[in-house]
């Protein structure tokens, strides 16, 4: 899997907690890659999750299921019709 970064390279100080910091430390040996380098590829990577998720989501959000009722109650037929209706609640 490939992710195109952008060449831009900025610098920022981030509060990572210890645990995490030394396993991005051991995959960045592991992978031969930077702590910065491999960071940003599992950032691009959850930001790019987390947009096809909320696209997911928002298609989602409403769902229209619909089918075949079929007759009920014939509405040329005005006893059935009123019958019907004095039964609805």
């Amino acid at each position: 899997m490939h992710f195109k970064i952008a060449s831009d390279t900025m610098r920022t100080t981030l509060d990572i907690d210890k645990p995490i910091l030394n396993e991005l430390k051991r995959l960045g040996k592991k992978q031969k890659k930077t702590v910065g380098k491999l960071v940003s590829e599992l950032l691009a990577t959850s930001l790019k999750d987390l947009e096809k998720m909320q696209t997911i989501q928002s298609k989602a959000a409403f769902n229209w299921n619909s089918k075949s009722m079929g007759a009920q109650v014939d509405i040329e037929d005005k006893e059935a019709l009123h019958a019907a209706m004095d039964k609805a609640p």
